[in-house]
């Protein structure tokens, strides 16, 4: 069957278009609820090492991972536990895991290290996220007086790690984590000074301008004056229907 070059051309546009919107990859989804320690993942061949390190950052697990344990991970789950997410994730692969009690006496999951299915050696193991980072983040993250009575497990597993640490080493992690907020909170003064500066500077010569021409206006006649008026407006209408023009063109693509 004959073809027109224009019509062939459309027609294999549109199979490489299909083939591409077929092809392309979802993204990844990853949901923590910190209430009940469940989690809701999606993933479509993603990196395992950047699954765990959404789920670490979340959840406040501490997660340790030997790179020589990265895979591509296709998997659903929906609202399960986090352990029991976390063994459907890591079937394959080696997997230790400590746990700690809470306030109820009741265990729950506070740190995995995550090596190949035949290596047991964890000293190339790494932390996804580093601790001081970790820490600052979380330090961020103030609750609200409504939120102070919520159940909120990704804390507790925090405070959990940090209580299993040497005093040594919460005091060092407390002294950068204020060093950092106290160097945020002097950029974030120096900016708002800045915005104030360039705010007055901006004030300044608007007074100015507006000054040098009133002052201009007042050697023309009132003819003259009114004739300046009038071009303006016009000028101000014109721009204004060129961007209602604009805007309809934008609708209606």
């Amino acid at each position: 069957m004959y073809l027109p070059n224009r019509l062939l051309i459309i027609f294999i546009s549109l199979i490489s278009f299909t083939v591409s919107a077929s092809n392309e990859q979802a993204p990844l989804s990853v949901h923590y609820d910190k209430s009940n320690d469940a989690l809701s993942v999606s993933a479509t061949k993603h990196s395992l090492k950047l699954l765990l390190t959404k789920i670490a950052m979340q959840s406040g697990l501490e997660i340790l991972f030997d790179d020589a344990a990265e895979d591509l991970i296709s998997l659903s789950l929906q609202t399960v536990t986090l352990e029991k997410a976390i063994k459907n994730i890591l079937k394959g692969h080696n997997v230790v895991m400590h746990y700690d009690n809470d306030a109820n006496q009741k265990q729950f999951m506070t740190s995995i290290t995550v090596l190949p299915r035949d290596k047991h050696d964890s000293r190339h193991a790494k932390r996804l996220l580093s601790l001081n980072s970790e820490a600052y983040n979380r330090s961020l993250s103030q609750l609200s007086q409504s939120d102070l009575n919520k159940i909120d497990l990704a804390k507790e597993r925090w405070q959990s790690r940090l209580k299993n640490m040497s005093p040594q080493r919460r005091q060092e992690i407390e002294a950068r984590v204020t060093k950092r907020i106290i160097a945020d909170s002097n950029r974030k003064k120096k900016q708002a000074e800045k915005r104030a500066e360039n705010k007055k500077r901006q004030e300044r010569l608007t007074a100015n301008h507006n000054r040098m021409q009133e002052q201009a206006l007042q050697h023309l006649s009132p003819e003259q004056r009114a004739e300046i008026e009038q071009r303006n407006i016009d000028a101000h209408n014109q721009i204004k229907n060129q961007l209602l023009i604009q805007l309809d063109k934008n609708s209606m693509k």
